[in-house]
Parts: structure tokens; sequence; C-alpha cells
């Protein structure tokens, strides 16, 4: 019975269950499903473990398959007899080998050859410098290691042994590299794009010296072999490139969408041209780097095949592969000192050729100190590409397992340092650029002003969705000859592990990055292959000769907004202008499509962006373009505050240069406060409109006539009165100084301070004084908000009245469509006693439009908040949008608004505040309107 249970165990690949008495571990397609569940569940909880320490993810990996080897885990009694008998080895090498070669196949899918042509010198230069000294610094090295290890005992033959410490000395992980700079976010930076075409020059150079090593060392001591196994692989090169390619680009372009045929196709051709390399004596993982390279990087075909293969080769094989490493690797085999004298000085060779070799050329082409350590740094991580030489060296007995282990923690350690080094040498340059137009009120001292100068804005998109609402709304913003308008665009990307978002990332520098320079033809309009985004936005510049500048950010969420507020700075941006979060549905409501964490990143924008902000939520905007006796019909709500402002004068923009028709609705809140009417001080309402009608002129009656010179005269300096009266008050330990005007400065003064009655006397004083004055700043503060609004909605409603458009309060106009000017839009003044009520009868009378703009009132300078009216908040947090508390109620589904919404932050600089949270809006302090006494 044992003797039959043996022979069933060593021929079956499945076992016949725990209950006959049968050990399913006896069993290879079992034995490796457990191998492989627990290598994944293994080398998940060590990244897991590593991701405070912000390292690569191939980091951990190779930790955690050197733990399952010999050196700590399998030390347990049993566990490696039991989970990795040495039986069973050989198959789990077999499949990490076919997940090595699907690996090899996705980089040459993120390699384009085009993006190596347009690089540039530099980076070549950068390449070149860290192959050539650290191989030539190899040979003494290679010399001293082949005698001290005892190798020339072993081999015969220096060559293959020096071609192997040669490429392992000087490669450099092109895949690896891509990660560390998308995660430390100095990819789109001048040394992130030298640093990412230096690795592509270095990773393919170190295929082909790792090509010629396998040949030789395949071939002995024969020149004859070595000679038939080059000519055999350029003639396996020149077939690849000339007869298969043709054959891969009429599959990719065979039909849309591409059928299953085209895919199976191509992973055959990829097998076959993996088995023709190893056939030729080179390893076949280059025919499947070879095969990946020539696929063409245009259109869906790359992206497509990366969506097929990435996940599951990243996430199941490609452990394997570390863990079948790490089962060679013996770390305790390095405790004498001749292992430890080599580890120091292979570990120096690298550091000296890699760093040193860089940094020499990069100072040679006037690049400072900084930034050449840091670049050499960066091309000194090596990772899974180093990993890969070794195996095969091992593999074909170059080297031995104790030069192995050496040299695995030789590139675990520059892998390692790559990032902490950079991030201590390196810090971006992501300083704001200083510049005064930082909003849409400061371009001109007048509405007209503003409107004739030329306004900069950069469009944020998150996908397809976006493109089309965004290009609308830049045709609508334009005018005719498109000269007082710049526009970039930034492609925004969620920076993930998988392969797909590092080829983005990798060719994000075949985009210019925005600059403040004259726009060039040749340059700007180079597109990211296989990005339909890209591909959209580029053509609608073309098409409608809006010179637009599109780039591309890869970044994780929690820090997108840096890559934001850095990109408007850089080209000093008036307005950013983000993509809503969620999506609409057929019925105009907006759903839980799209990705929640984007909202987040719009309300960190708001708190640090260089300049205004604002907020689409399209509903089509771009699906009814308009036909040519036609225009859009744009709405802006005013309430008073700069956010109004801003959402004014843009709206004047697009009045002024034509195209759209504009209704500005001038909302007059009730005070929800007591002793306070609706034109008190601080809002501006019906009363103050037909003054400034009457008189062609703002005025104002009260006491603030001229409230910039009464604060001037009463305080001398805004800021030092704000923190002297706002301060708290602490009799105790501060000692408080009164100077009045009258008195002049003498030796008294010094005798009053001594007199203890004359101290209280000052206390009392300024206890008494600081509430009317704290009162009297509030109205003044509020009061120059109101003159501000009436600087910029006085013209408008002077302008309509004197063409028969203006409505009186809570009064439709009889304006028919013809009446509409390009220059003057129409006026409607409304009194708000129920606001959401309100709101939903003055789109019931208006009718549906195209785009309402509306400012976001978050700050206590909007009209809102100084009123005291909250009817706007919401009832619960749920329903609170990130839009403001007027645009969360005009994309709500009780208003059934089928328009799309602008919400618009101004830039107010100077103020350093934090919005809080967007839902809790009744934490924004309410300041009451009483009049001055």
């Amino acid at each position: 019975m044992t003797n039959a249970s043996s022979i069933l165990t060593e021929g079956s690949v499945t076992s016949m269950g725990i209950v006959s008495g049968d050990n399913p571990l006896h069993h290879s397609l079992l034995l490796l499903m457990a191998q492989i569940i627990i290598i994944v569940l293994f080398s998940r909880f060590v990244c897991f473990l590593f991701r405070p320490l912000r390292q690569p993810r191939v980091v951990a990996e190779i930790i955690g398959g050197i733990l399952l080897g010999p050196t700590a885990v399998g030390r347990v009694p049993g566990f490696s007899d039991a989970i990795f008998p040495h039986s069973s080895l050989h198959t789990l090498e077999t499949v990490a080998e076919v997940g090595l070669m699907f690996f090899l196949f996705l980089v040459g899918l993120e390699l384009d050859l085009r993006v190596l042509k347009k690089s540039g010198t530099r980076a070549m230069y950068v390449a070149a410098a860290g192959i050539l000294l650290p191989f030539v610094l190899g040979v003494g090295v290679a010399m001293a290691v082949f005698k001290t290890m005892n190798l020339d005992k072993q081999h015969s033959s220096f060559g293959p042994f020096f071609l192997f410490m040669g490429v392992s000395l000087s490669v450099t992980a092109f895949p690896v590299l891509a990660r560390i700079l998308a995660e430390r976010k100095i990819l789109n930076t001048p040394i992130g794009q030298v640093a990412i075409s230096a690795a592509a020059f270095n990773d393919v150079s170190a295929w082909a010296l790792l090509a010629l090593a396998v040949a030789v060392t395949n071939s002995g001591s024969s020149p004859l072999v070595i000679v038939w196994v080059l000519v055999s692989g350029v003639l396996y090169l020149l077939i690849m490139f000339l007869l298969v390619r043709p054959v891969v680009f009429s599959l990719a372009n065979y039909k849309d969408p591409i059928p299953e045929v085209v895919i199976a196709m191509t992973f055959v051709i990829m097998l076959m041209s993996g088995f023709a390399t190893d056939a030729i004596g080179i390893h076949v993982i280059f025919g499947a780097f070879i095969m990946g390279l020539i696929i063409p990087k245009d259109g869906p075909f790359a992206g497509l095949l990366i969506e097929k293969v990435e996940d599951f080769v990243s996430i199941l094989l490609l452990p394997l592969y570390f863990t079948s490493s790490g089962l060679k690797t013996d770390l305790s085999s390095l405790n004498s000192l001749r292992a430890l004298g080599v580890l120091v000085l292979v570990l120096v060779t690298v550091l000296t050729g890699k760093v040193g070799g860089t940094v020499l050329v990069s100072r040679l082409q006037g690049m400072d100190y900084r930034s050449s350590f840091a670049l050499g740094v960066l091309m000194a991580s090596k990772g899974l590409v180093d990993l890969i030489v070794l195996n095969i060296g091992l593999s074909k007995g170059v080297i031995n397992k104790e030069l192995f282990a050496t040299l695995v923690v030789v590139a675990l350690i520059t892998t390692a340092m790559t990032t902490p080094l950079v991030m201590w040498i390196y810090e971006p340059a992501r300083d704001k650029k200083v510049y005064k137009r930082k909003n849409i009120e400061a371009l001109g001292k007048t509405a007209k002003a503003s409107a004739n100068d030329k306004l900069r804005l950069l469009v944020c998109v998150h996908g397809m969705e976006n493109v089309p609402g965004m290009m609308n709304l830049i045709l609508m913003s334009k005018d005719r000859r498109a000269k007082l308008l710049g526009v970039d665009a930034l492609h925004l990307m969620e920076f993930s592990e998988r392969s797909s978002a590092i080829r983005m990332a990798s060719l994000a520098n075949a985009v210019d990055t925005p600059s403040d320079e004259d726009y060039e033809e040749e340059g700007r309009r180079r597109v990211l292959a296989g990005d339909a985004v890209n591909v959209a936005l580029n053509t609608f510049s073309r098409v409608n000769r809006v010179k637009t500048r599109v780039s591309l950010t890869v970044s994780r969420l929690h820090s997108m907004h840096e890559d934001i507020c850095s990109a408007a700075a850089a080209v000093r941006a008036n307005l950013i202008v983000l993509p809503f979060h969620k999506y609409p549905g057929p019925d105009g409501t907006f759903e839980s499509r799209g990705n929640p964490g984007f909202r987040q990143v719009n309300f960190k924008v708001m708190e640090n962006s260089p300049c205004s902000v604002a907020i689409l939520a399209d509903r089509g905007l771009g699906a009814h373009s308009p036909n040519s006796g036609q225009m859009h019909h744009v709405m802006v709500l005013f309430f008073g505050g700069p956010d109004d402002r801003e959402a004014l004068l843009f709206a004047q923009r697009m009045n002024a240069h034509g195209g759209v028709k504009l209704t500005v609705v001038h909302c007059i809140l009730n005070a929800k406060q007591p002793h306070t009417t609706a034109t008190s001080l601080g809002r501006l309402g019906s009363a103050d409109l037909n003054e400034f009608i009457s008189d062609s002129a703002p005025t104002f009656s009260g006491v603030a006539v001229n409230c910039k010179r009464y604060k001037k005269a009463l305080f001398k300096g805004r800021d030092k009165v704000y923190d002297w009266f706002r301060a708290p008050w602490n009799e105790s330990s501060e000692r408080i100084e009164i100077v009045s005007p009258d008195t002049p400065s003498s030796k008294n003064d010094s005798a009053d301070e001594r007199n203890p009655n004359t101290q209280a006397a000052a206390v009392e004083n300024v206890q008494n004084l600081r509430p009317s004055v704290k009162l009297s700043m509030d109205d003044l503060e509020m009061e120059n908000e109101k003159q501000k609004d009436m600087k910029i909605l006085g013209p408008v409603v002077s302008a309509a009245k004197q063409s028969s458009k203006l409505a009186s309060v809570n009064e439709d106009a009889k304006v028919p469509d013809s009446a509409f000017s390009l220059k003057v839009p129409m006026v409607k003044i409304v009194e708000m006693n129920e606001p959401k009520l309100a709101l939903h009868d003055l789109f019931a009378a208006t009718g549906e439009c195209a785009l309402v703009i509306a400012g976001l009132h978050l700050g206590r300078e909007s009209a809102i908040q100084r009123t005291g009216d909250l009817d706007f908040a919401l009832d619960s947090s749920e329903h609170d949008q990130g839009l403001g508390p007027v645009g969360n109620i005009l994309i709500s589904k009780e208003l059934k608004l089928r328009s799309s919404v602008l919400v618009i932050r101004q830039h107010r600089p100077g103020v350093n505040e934090s919005l809080g949270g967007m839902s809790d809006l009744r934490a924004v302090t309410e300041i009451p309107d009483i009049p001055l006494q």
C-alpha cells in the first residue's frame, strides 16, 4: 500500500483528498498553489510594513523573498521541506520565468523609442557616463573578486565573469526609477526628465550587454560560436523590426474594437520570439522584450495589452521570481571578513562609478552640485533589473551563491537608499512664483479693462468625460482671435503601482512642461501615445486656433493639489478650472460615478492655490454646441462678496467677446438677524442701486462716505489694529500701554508707567473702548466690501437701465431675445425672503440656460455670511457636494436644474485662512449688521 501510494504521489498532479489519507502537499499542482498563496500573502505583508518608509515596492518584495529563504523563515524546522522542497523548485522557477518573460514584455511596451530620440544629448551623456565608468572600474573589481571568491578554480575564462560583473555594476532599473520619480513628484522636473530618459538609454544598453554576456557564456571558449550567436542575434533583430513589426502594426490597426484573435496572435508571436532568442543562444526574456518594443505605442493597442497582462503578472507571478531568488540567497554566508570586504568593495565601486560619473558629466553640462548629486543617486538605483542579471549569471554558473548573495545585498542597498537620499539632497523647485495678477478682478482697474486684458486659464481634466465641457467653456471665454486668452491643460492621473501608470509617467516628458515662454509650434504639439485626452485637447487647439499647452501629471490623490498649484504658478494663471468629482445621470442629477477622492483634491487646491479657482459641474455644456445664429445663455447669481465679483467679471469677459447672452441676477437677501434691514451696512440693496443709477456714480450715505480715508485716519494700519484689538487680553502677564495722540512723548511717560492707578485706568479705558472699536472695524470692513461690489455691479446696472434691460425688484423683465446685445447684459434684481424657493421661481420664470455662474461663499466676506442667512446650508453633510452653499443648491435634486454650474472662489492675497470643512458651513463666523452710532 505504501509503495502504491508513493507511485501515485510521484506521478499525479492533484490529490485524492484528505479524507482518503492523501497529503495535498505531495502533489505538484496543489503544492504550487500553496506556494503561490504563501508568497503573495507574505510579500503583501512586507510591502505593508515598508509603506511608511516610502520605499518602492520592489525593495519590499526583494526583502520578502530573502526572508522566505534560508536567511530567516527557511530556518524554521520542517518549513522548507514541507513548502519549498528541493524537488518542487524546478516547477516554481519555471512559472517564475514565465512571469519574468511577461514582465519584460511589459517593459518593452513601456519604452517608446521616440522618447529616446527627443530626450536630447544631456540624457545620452548621463547614460553613457553611468555605463562606461562603472564598466571600466569593474575590471579591477572583477579581477579582485575573481580571485578572492576562488572563482578562478571553477572557471577557465575570465571574460564571461567580467561581462556579468560589468553589467551588474552599470545597470539602472528603468521601471523602478520611473516609480520613484512619480512617487516623489519630480518626474516633470528637469532632473526627472533627464533621469527617466537616461534610464531608458541605460536599460536598452544593459539588455544588449547582457545578451552579449549570455552569448559569450553559452558559447564557451569557441570564437566561432560567439560570432555565430552574434550574427544570429543581429539577423533576429532585422527580422523583428523589418518583417514582424509591419505585421504587428497591421494587427494593431485591424479593427476597432480590437478582437480577441488579435490579442491571441500577439501573445503567440511573443512566445515565438522568446523561443527564437533562447534557441539562438540568448535568454528567452530578450525575445519578449523586443516584441514589446516593436508594438506601436500610438492608439489603444498597447494600453489594452497592458490591461490584459499587468495585474496577473505584477500581483501573482512576479513575486514568485523574487521568492525564487530569495531561496538562493543565504545572508548567513556573509559572516566572513572576505565576504564583507567584497560587499564594501562592490558597493563603493557602484557608488563611485554611477554617482561620480553622473556628477562629472552633469557638472560639465552646467548643472549645479545639488542637482548633479541627486541625479547620480537616481541613476544608482537597480532593483529587479540587477536581480535578473544576477539570476542569469548564477544559472549559467558564472558566479557562485556567496557572490550572488553579496551582489543582491548591494542591489538592495543602492535601491533602498535612493528615495531618502534624493529627498534629503534635492527638493523639487515647488516654490510658488510671485506674480501680481492672481485673480480676474486684479487684471484691470475697471471691468472693461479687465475684459480686455489677457486671461490665463489652467484647465484640469480627469478623463474624456471632462473634455467636452472644458472645451466649450474655453470657447465661450475666448475673443475672436484668441489673443486675450492663454490656456494650459493639465491631465490629472492618479498614480498607482500598475504598469500602465508607470508607462504614462515615463512618457510625461514627451509633452512640454508649462512655462512662461512664448508658445512655440515645435514641441508644443507632441501628443502622448495612446492618450485620448491629449489627442482631443491638441486637436481642439489646432481646429479652434486656441493655443493650448497640454501636460500630464501622475501623482497620488493626497498630493495631487501640489502639482496643480505648482503648474498654476509656473504659467502665472489667473484662474484654475477644476472638474466636479461626480458625473450627471440621464435626469441631470449628479451620481456617485467617478473617484470621490477628487473632491478632496478640489478642496485642497482651493486652500493652497496661488490664484482664483473654479469648479465646473458639467451637465452637458459641450453637448449642445450653438448654431451660427444662436448664443449660449449664461446667468450670474450676484449676492455680494469677492467670490461673486470674480464670477461676474468672468461672465462679463464672455459677454464682451461675444458668443453668449448674459443675465445678471442681483440677489438681495433679507437679514435673519434682528435690527437689520435689506439695505443695512455691508449689504448691497435696491436703494444703493437706485442711488447709483440716478447719479451715475457709486455714492453712499451715512458715516462711511469715504471708507478707505476714514479707516486710514482712524487707525493708521489695519493689520496692527486687527492684531491689537482681537488678541486675548491678559492683565496679569501683559503690560498694556495707551498713548493718546494728544499727549507728547516725554519723560513723563516713564512716570505714568510706574503709577499703578494710571495703568489700571488705561486697562479700564481699553476694555470699554475695545467692543465699540471692534464693531466699527467689522462694519468698516463690510462697507468696504459693499463699495467693491458697487464698483463691479454698478456699471452693469446703469448700462442695463439705459438699454431698458433692468427689471425692477421682483418683477419680470419684458425684454425679447432680440434685444440682447453683445456688450450690455440683462439685469434682474430679486429680493429673497426664502432663498431656496426664490431660486426655484427664478429658474422657472427665466427658463433653462447653458451655464449658471456663482461664488463659493465660504469666506466671511460673503454677503450670505454677513447676513447670517443660513437657509442655503443643507440639512446634512451627505448633501454637501463641496460647491459652497449656493452651488450645492444649484446641483441639488430639489431644484431640478439641467444647466451646468460653475462655482468660483476668488484668491484673496494676504488672507491666511482655512476654509474648514466644506459641509460645516455653520462654523463660519457670522457677523451681524449693526449700524454705526
